[in-house]
């Protein structure tokens, strides 16, 4: 092999790489276990938020020096594995920007207009069935309804200058598709500024590409009713005026001694703030901090405030900053009577919206001040008509134009005439976003906001201000939590299935292949390294789905080298010496190899293009782990292999039973193809049957509902699960019939599904749904169990441990989303063996055969769901399944097609069926092996990985059957068949 050398050291920096980037893990890990430690110390009500308390004090602060670069704690959580909410516990939103409300809004008294009424009706119903834009939709519909009249009539305001009367209706769903997105970017803001603030580490929050919905995923939340409240909040934007900060420090300082003298005679009293004073800090921390007291002269045992809010950085409306660690102490000590009364009485304290550049990345602590009797701002967001970031008039920076409406212009010319000189706070949701200072009295209602911004944060402030004119409000039509207990249980089993299947594919490659088996384990165990260290270097989240990736890419993996094993034997069996025997067995591999594994990569990346979370997260590791297994498999097991050789002159294959094993099969396949056909097609005539008569059992994802994993105190059945909630959720004069219980893992969890009111997704309706549960359930607990018990989602708590929700809307997207990634597949893997083969009628026998594959997992899953012990529904998980047995069925059939156009080649005047069945004989080894190991690796997922993934290692178990099958029995057979005219002549 040339370049040994380049691939040597390729291996060991990617090592290095991989080793890298796991350390981050590593080193949170500990810090996260110190923290634990020292929680321990504090009464059991109050450990989580010590914990917490104690990783927000040292979030920016030094915790992993490599040398050539130091770490803080939250740049290491920023590196390290992602854990998905399946294994972390947590919750999942999707949130949907209600587009009718904005353009309602802008509208305004037009919005009464019967023609509008039915042109917004028809946009609603096209955004619900994904026909179409829904302010194309609006303008077509009012036309039609108007019969021709323009659209500009709706919107033109004396408020409005972009709207002009005579506009074209392109122009105005110019401007409107403008406006709506400019009101989904400052919803996307506002929720992102309120998850920053609840406090959730490593959130995730992301606004969909061409869509008017945001995701949220929310890792370790305990409190979902919380969250939802704080996600569909209506937000609030007021200006008000402000003190002088520094006029304000005598009275800070008086605070600071008022809260030393309260704290001297509270001994007792558990205040955050001195934790950090006992916490088993890090020796960086006892560094930094030794520097701030140095610098500021403060301690927190002489001063307990101005410790924490540092003055040095009064000014303006600002009185001091502070980091995001010791707000919530600063707020407790403020909130004392002792320290309430050292300030003004019409003085309210509220921290800015993020860290400023100015303050060392601090949060600043505005004085807003308090005029009205009513205690309301003097101005609120419905002043405003018009906000846009533009570059200052110097260039170097990027400010705000804001413009009021007719209402507004003299309530602002008022505001700002007496507070000439002095700062106007912009407040949103309670937090302040700018507090820019008047330099005059503005009338007209044209303002500009000046300050040290970006482009971005000033576009990002322009949103805010809009949204004070334009409402957005957002309402969750998905939404999943997973409980941290049940998160737990997810990731035992999945270690358990992990580790069996890894040392079962060892135990089954050392034990055929003999000596080159054990060094394709070698390769095997650096492919999972190199695996995890690169899905650490891409940021990908790892959940149980993406586990079972890891575990499927292993059984996988060993295929190139069965491959390659298989190709060396046969050069052996012909007569080579061992060198020329390696080099021929690799070069004739090769083409295979990369050819069956292009078509899986192919599969992964519509997997990721089409699926959601968990499957993106399959999608993720099966990809990257076919690029490390390829590396693994061609390059490091050949520098084994020809080490040993160099070394010891010689290297073996085989045991005596494994050498020859199948290499003298002579099976007529393309004889015997009726009996496949006819074997099939009862099969599917079956399946066909029972799509008829008894149906698929389609999840929530596809129909719209909720689910619910329920836990009890002690054992249940499904029967007597289903006996209390049979008459429970009773909608109209019936009962709802779409009512499913079946049991989830352990004998005392239950997993339930319902579609009662599944098309209102409203927090009250959750909170029916969930009281309806929990008076139905009630009996079959061992205690008294109370409704905010059953409802949380604890640690170990009985109750609702896991929860599900999903509108109709997202439920036909999914829908809608699946049976294009299936189409895609099929269409793409055709044209790609079409390409390579040349070939129509190998493209055809291929996809048919697929279709073949898909169809029989379909018409299993229908014929046995109702009667197996665990989950068979049709959900996001099994097209997931498809797709990857599409992709593992066509790697088969590559190979088989591989040699049969090697083959041809070789032996031109063969007649074809014997050619194809030489073909089809000489790879049945090689099928076979990869096919069992890969139903190994199957079978320990299938037994050991959870009750959340079983229904889709179900459906892999079956497609790797019916996939191996149908490479030997369909595929060739049929690609014969098309071709039989061209054979014959």
């Amino acid at each position: 092999m040339q370049n040994k050398g380049l691939i040597k050291w390729t291996a060991i920096l990617l090592a290095l790489a991989c080793l890298y980037q796991l350390s981050f893990t590593w080193k949170s890990r500990s810090v996260e276990k110190a923290a634990v430690e020292y929680a321990q110390s504090f009464p059991a009500e109050e450990q989580a938020s010590m914990e917490q308390y104690y990783l927000d004090s040292i979030e920016n602060k030094t915790v992993y020096n490599v040398g050539i670069a130091q770490y803080t704690y939250k740049q290491c959580k920023e590196k390290e594995i992602n854990l998905g909410l399946d294994l972390k516990g947590g919750m999942n939103v999707m949130l949907e920007i209600q587009v009718e409300d904005v353009v309602k809004a802008l509208a305004g008294e037009s919005q009464h207009d019967p023609n509008f009424i039915v042109a917004i009706e028809k946009a609603n119903e096209a955004l619900r069935q994904g026909t179409g834009g829904y302010i194309e939709t609006l303008a077509e519909a009012y036309s039609e309804a108007s019969n021709g009249a323009p659209l500009v009539d709706l919107f033109i305001s004396p408020d409005r200058k972009d709207i002009k009367a005579g506009m074209s209706d392109d122009e105005v769903v110019k401007i409107l598709k403008q406006e709506t997105d400019d009101a989904i970017a400052a919803s996307f803001n506002i929720i992102r500024s309120r998850i920053d603030h609840f406090g959730v580490v490593q959130p995730n929050i992301q606004r969909l590409p061409n869509s008017n919905r945001i995701l949220v995923e929310l890792p370790g939340v305990k409190e979902p009713e919380r969250v939802r409240k704080l996600l569909q909040g209506t937000a609030s934007l007021e200006f008000w005026t402000t003190y002088n900060g520094q006029e304000l420090l005598p009275s800070l300082q008086r605070a600071d001694m008022a809260v030393k003298k309260y704290l001297d005679e509270h001994k007792d009293a558990v205040v955050v703030a001195e934790a950090a004073t006992e916490a088993p800090a890090l020796a960086a921390e006892v560094a930094e901090e030794a520097k701030a007291e140095a610098k500021t002269g403060f301690t927190r045992e002489r001063n307990p405030l101005l410790a924490l809010l540092n003055p040095a950085y009064a000014g303006g409306a600002a009185i001091g900053a502070a980091t995001a660690a010791d707000t919530v102490a600063i707020n407790k000590y403020l909130a004392l009577p002792e320290a309430r009364d050292c300030f003004p009485s019409d003085v309210r304290f509220k921290w800015g919206v993020k860290g400023e550049k100015m303050a060392d990345g601090q949060f600043l602590l505005y004085t807003i001040k308090v005029e009205r009797a009513d205690g309301k701002a003097p101005l609120d967001g419905s002043a405003i008509s018009d906000a846009r970031a533009t570059y200052a008039q110097t260039g170097a920076n990027a400010e705000v134009s804001m413009a009021m409406n007719s209402n507004g212009i003299t309530e602002w010319a008022q505001l700002t005439g007496e507070n000439v000189g002095k700062c106007i706070a912009i407040v949103l949701d309670g937090y302040v976003y700018s507090a820019p200072v008047v330099r005059g009295k503005i009338e007209g209602g044209n303002s500009s906001i000046s300050g040290d911004f970006t482009i971005q944060e000033a576009q990002d402030l322009a949103n805010v201000l809009k949204s004070g004119k334009v409402p957005a409000p957002a309402r969750i039509i998905q939404d999943t939590v997973v409980g941290p207990s049940l998160g737990q249980e997810s990731i035992n089993a999945g270690l358990l299935s992990f580790l069996l299947a890894f040392v079962l594919v060892l135990i089954y490659m050392g034990l055929f292949y003999r000596t080159a088996g054990w060094m394709a384990d070698i390769a095997l165990i650096a492919n999972v390294f190199l695996l995890m260290g690169c899905l650490v270097s891409f940021g990908a989240v790892l959940t149980l789905p993406g586990i079972a990736g890891i575990v499927l890419t292993m059984g996988m993996a060993v295929d190139a080298n069965v491959i390659i094993y298989e190709r060396i034997k046969e050069e052996l069996r012909g007569g080579k010496g061992i060198h020329a025997a390696i080099k021929d067995g690799f070069s004739n591999a090769y083409s295979a190899i990369i050819d069956g594994n292009l078509t899986t990569i192919i599969t992964g990346i519509v997997l990721f293009v089409f699926g959601n979370g968990p499957v993106q997260g399959f999608a993720t590791t099966l990809v990257i782990g076919i690029l490390t297994s390829l590396f693994c498999s061609i390059f490091i097991t050949r520098l084994l292999i020809e080490a040993i050789v160099a070394k010891w002159g010689k290297i073996s294959f085989s045991y005596k039973w494994s050498e020859s094993l199948l290499s003298n099969v002579h099976f007529d396949f393309i004889g015997k193809r009726k009996w496949a056909y006819i074997a099939s097609g009862v099969v599917i005539l079956a399946g066909v049957a029972s799509l008829v008569f008894h149906g698929l059992n389609y999840g929530v994802e596809f129909t719209g509902g909720r689910t619910f994993v329920v836990r009890f105190d002690q054992n249940v059945s499904a029967e007597q699960v289903r006996g209390a909630l049979e008459n429970a959720f009773v909608e109209g004069d019936a009962a709802t019939t779409s009512l499913e219980v079946k049991q989830y893992g352990k004998e005392n969890q239950m997993r339930i599904v319902t579609q009662y009111k599944f098309d209102d997704t409203s927090e009250a309706t959750t909170e029916e749904v969930e009281t309806i549960l929990y008076n139905a359930l009630k009996p079959l607990y061992g205690y008294d169990i109370t409704l905010d018990g059953f409802r949380s989602t604890q640690d170990d708590q009985n109750g609702i441990i896991s929860a599900d929700k999903i509108g109709p809307a997202i439920a036909k997207d999914m829908t809608t989303g699946a049976i294009f990634s299936v189409l895609f597949a099929l269409i793409a893997i055709g044209l790609y063996i079409a390409f390579r083969f040349r070939k129509w009628q190998w493209a055809a026998g291929a996809t048919m055969a697929l279709i073949h594959d898909a169809f029989m997992i379909i018409a299993m899953f229908s014929m046995f769901y109702s009667v197996m012990p665990f989950n068979l529904e049709i959900n996001q998980a099994f097209i997931a399944a498809i797709l990857t047995i599409i992709g593992y069925s066509i790697n088969d059939t590559v190979v088989i097609f591989d040699r049969i156009r090697e083959y041809l080649t070789l032996y031109p005047k063969r007649d074809t069926v014997s050619t194809l069945n030489a073909a089809l004989c000489s790879t049945l080894m090689r099928t076979l092996n990869t096919s069992g190991t890969t139903l190994v690796t199957l079978l320990a997922i299938f037994i050991f990985g959870g009750e959340t993934i079983r229904g889709f290692v179900f459906a892999l178990l079956i497609g790797v059957v019916v996939g191996t099958y149908s490479s030997l029995f369909i595929a060739t057979p049929l690609a014969y068949d098309l071709q039989r005219k061209q054979v014959k002549k």
